[in-house]
């Protein structure tokens, strides 16, 4: 939104449909505190609706290309206190479509201890003196650092306990001397929205028009009488369905089903949508996409 918080550098603004912070704050009710957090939850939703609604033929989403546990490589360890230990994990093989997904971290410890995972662009900490660390994140970054600041470990060389790899060239390796009492599995899997990434200029103008049409819903279903709510209630349905028409509420009723289908003209979201799904294509030799299936044709000359 322009003039919000400093000069913005946003390609889209919801200003340009008719949505201004004003307008969510005459919207925002018991969900919400301030308008600004409606708008950035709106945004998000419809960021992960538009990513769902991007058509990859073939690709495989979420499959795990390759499946590692690192630990203790033998059962002799050495008790370190008072220290700080770091692991790095690198990821190879299909590096733009998939992530680095780590589910927990199992600790042999005495005392707290504090877990950090980065990888430059999202970070994870956590801090407490059990035994198993619940991560479940995923990380997009070809690297990834793992740091543990720690009163008490039982530690031995870090080792590669299992590993099984899906396709070739895939891989998930990892650096430093000790495990640092540390014990964890780390997947290699596919991820369209990592892939999207790429896309994201040519995907925002369809999340406007998403976002837009989301905040206008929330001025439909808002616990919070406003003038919107009073006299303007049709203009919302009209709004709604020109950015977005699966809100088109008319096409549920009776009169809006021809031969069982219903009429309803596409919104400026499925257009925007339509034309971005004839343009990106799933990668190219990648082990996240399989063909699946084939056939022929016979033509006569």
């Amino acid at each position: 939104m322009r003039n919000v918080c400093g000069d913005a550098t946003a390609i889209y603004f919801l200003d340009d449909i008719g949505i201004s912070l004003k307008t969510a704050s005459k919207t925002v009710d018991s969900k919400h505190i301030k308008g600004s957090d409606l708008v950035n939850a709106k945004i998000q939703q419809a960021w992960r609706d538009t990513l769902n609604d991007v058509v990859l033929g073939g690709f495989e989403f979420k499959k795990v290309a390759c499946e590692k546990t690192y630990g203790r490589r033998s059962f002799d360890y050495n008790i370190l206190t008072n220290g700080t230990g770091v692991i790095t994990l690198k990821r190879v093989g299909s590096p733009d479509e998939t992530s680095l997904y780590i589910g927990s971290i199992q600790v042999q410890n005495d005392g707290e201890y504090t877990i950090t995972i980065t990888d430059g662009f999202d970070t994870f900490t956590a801090t407490q003196d059990g035994h198993t660390v619940n991560v479940r994140r995923s990380f997009s970054g070809k690297t990834v650092t793992i740091t543990i600041d720690y009163l008490e470990v039982y530690s031995g060389m870090l080792g590669e306990i299992s590993s099984v790899c899906n396709c070739a060239g895939c891989g998930i390796y990892a650096e430093g001397g000790y495990n640092y009492g540390m014990t964890f599995d780390v997947q290699q899997v596919c991820d369209r929205d990592a892939y999207l990434c790429r896309y994201s200029e040519l995907l925002g103008e369809a999340v406007m028009y998403k976002a837009g049409a989301l905040l206008l819903k929330e001025l439909m279903d808002t616990d919070r009488v406003n003038d919107f709510t009073i006299m303007k209630e049709g203009n919302l349905l009209v709004n709604m369905a020109y950015l977005d028409s699966s809100l088109n509420i008319y096409q549920y009723e009776d009169k809006a089903f021809v031969g069982g289908k219903p009429i309803v003209a596409d919104g400026k979201y499925q257009q925007v949508m339509a034309r971005i799904n004839r343009t990106i294509v799933a990668p190219k030799k990648s082990c996240c996409v399989v063909c699946k299936g084939g056939g022929y044709s016979i033509s006569l000359p």
